[in-house]
């Protein structure tokens, strides 16, 4: 997040878990790991984002993408990718026919987070679902190709719980996009 408006210049890493709800391919965001207290506080507190201090990083190194993730001083993540391999906005280089509207609509699919709020005095305050669809989307390249993810078990990011059991291709897109205010889809605390 190089230009996030409000919040400056920050790196986020996460996992996301296609699911379906009520019918609908959503996208339920499982955990995420920060390098910037202000994003973190307002994640969590207005869209539900189970956000944590963490430090992650992405750069080019010669022909990889690397992106390595730590929390405290164990590294819990590499992930690498051969960078700019396939260019995916290119009609004739791309076997899944990937194009810019494509990865907008990839983009723009519901995003979902439980959001947990205690209260003082140590219940459950708020225990939503939460739903929201980023918009003013605006791809500006994407690219595919081989890639690997090794993931390190952790007490306190636990990363690793859910087995990858194989990494199919890698995708990189820059984009310039809108995270709206969400919506409640469902209050497990209402009777």
């Amino acid at each position: 997040m190089p230009d996030s408006f409000g919040f400056g210049d920050y790196v986020e890493s996460g996992i996301v878990i296609p699911c379906v709800y009520k019918g609908e391919k959503v996208n339920f965001t499982s955990q995420m790991y920060l390098d910037c207290h202000p994003p973190i506080a307002a994640g969590r507190e207005i869209w539900g984002f189970p956000k944590k201090l963490g430090s992650p990083k992405l750069e080019v190194v010669h022909d990889t993408l690397v992106g390595t993730l730590h929390y405290g001083n164990e590294q819990i993540a590499l992930g690498t990718m051969q960078y700019k391999h396939k260019n995916l906005l290119c009609p004739n280089n791309d076997p899944h026919n990937f194009n810019a509207d494509s990865i907008i609509k990839k983009i723009a699919k519901t995003q979902v987070n439980l959001k947990l709020i205690p209260c003082v005095t140590g219940e459950t305050f708020i225990a939503q679902l939460v739903g929201y669809n980023p918009t003013d989307i605006n791809v500006i390249g994407a690219w595919g190709g081989d890639a690997r993810l090794h993931l390190i078990p952790h007490v306190n990011a636990p990363v690793a719980d859910l087995p990858v059991l194989e990494v199919i291709e890698g995708i990189h897109f820059v984009a310039d996009l809108t995270l709206p205010y969400g919506r409640i889809l469902h209050d497990y605390l209402k009777k």
